[in-house]
């Protein structure tokens, strides 16, 4: 009788308490559907409908050398610029545009968005800006994304268009290593100007 009563104990002693799941979700950045939802009710809406520049997002055009990247990006420029809808492309706010590019000198370029814009006008005039000392700044390098960021912050820019990528970086496209540390710099002008990017990239 004194081993069963002795086992018994034993058997009692172990007991375990419930285990909590509660979990605190400032200390640990896991949040329930419920909370996500209403934390973040709403999305903003598209720049470029129908979801293909998003507000602080980063849209690349890539392809093969010659295909009218630069064209198609100087037409969303001024689709933006202007807030008319452009190439199939939907926008219904006007936006303040930064373009940054390499390939044209300054005054080729100028006739370029001439041509471009006689079908709206001068609708985009006042918001579509032009960076004309772009050439030489690289993103990474701390002197050449600050100009950037200056450039966009004097016009409160809402897009920036880079035409093209390779022309902002002086790093070997082929090592990991070397883009991870570029598209940090992008995210940095990204977030530094709170402007959507428009990337022409070979």
């Amino acid at each position: 009788m004194n081993a069963l009563a002795h086992t018994s104990s034993l058997q009692q002693d172990t007991t375990t308490e419930p285990i909590s799941l509660a979990y605190d979700a400032s200390a640990t950045g896991v949040l329930s559907l419920r909370e996500l939802l209403e934390h973040h009710p709403a999305s903003a809406p598209s720049l470029i409908e129908p979801g293909l520049l998003p507000s602080s997002g980063i849209l690349f055009l890539g392809g093969e050398p010659k295909l009218g990247k630069s064209v198609l990006a100087a037409n969303l420029a001024l689709a933006l610029a202007s807030g008319c809808s452009r190439a199939s492309f939907q926008v219904s706010t006007p936006r303040r545009v930064l373009i940054c590019q390499f390939e044209l000198p300054t005054s080729q370029f100028a006739q370029r968005l001439d041509t471009m814009r006689q079908s709206i006008g001068s609708a985009a005039d006042s918001n579509l800006f032009v960076d004309t000392a772009a050439g030489g700044h690289l993103l990474t390098t701390p002197l050449g994304l600050e100009h950037f960021l200056g450039s966009a912050r004097a016009v409160n820019a809402e897009v920036i268009v880079l035409d093209p990528l390779y022309s902002t970086h002086d790093q070997d496209e082929n090592d990991t290593r070397a883009m991870s540390a570029l598209c940090q710099s992008l995210l940095r002008l990204r977030d530094g100007s709170g402007a959507a990017l428009i990337i022409i990239h070979l």
